[in-house]
């Protein structure tokens, strides 16, 4: 008996916690946060720049300042520098499980070549799935010349 009473207490401690700090807590997560640097200035350290993403995975920083995103349902998301969002659906993926569009990498020679590399989920020849890195040419706006790598 006493040890059900202490584990109430307990648990009636945590949520007095939660009810109290809880817009005080999100509120911070979304506050950008002023980190000083070394010529005493201030820089934002945390700021957001894209929302409603659906199961983002990874992220790459295009030369041009732009930003790729996957998620794992089978679309890139490409956040242009001046903000404005745009989605490319990526043929062949199978968002199953944990399985989708995962990773990504750009080429070392992505200035010159344009190879963007995608890691996913898709389905094999006997109706399974298998992953596998797919090699693109992205122009900016659209994927091309896909290669099973």
């Amino acid at each position: 008996m006493k040890r059900i009473l202490v584990i109430l207490f307990v648990a009636l401690l945590a949520g007095i916690f939660y009810w109290q700090f809880r817009e005080r807590m999100a509120g911070s997560l979304q506050t950008p946060v002023a980190v000083p640097t070394q010529e005493g200035e201030e820089i934002k350290a945390v700021s957001v720049i894209a929302e409603n993403l659906t199961i983002p995975w990874d992220i790459a920083f295009l030369p041009s300042g732009e930003i790729l995103v996957t998620e794992r349902p089978g679309r890139l998301v490409k956040i242009g520098a001046d903000g404005v969002i745009s989605e490319i659906e990526v043929e062949g993926v199978r968002h199953i499980g944990e399985g989708g569009l995962l990773g990504m990498t750009l080429h070392p020679e992505f200035e010159t070549n344009n190879f963007l590399y995608l890691y996913m989920t898709s389905p094999n020849a006997s109706g399974g799935t298998q992953n596998r890195v797919e090699r693109y040419v992205f122009d900016g706006n659209r994927l091309s010349g896909r290669e099973v790598i």
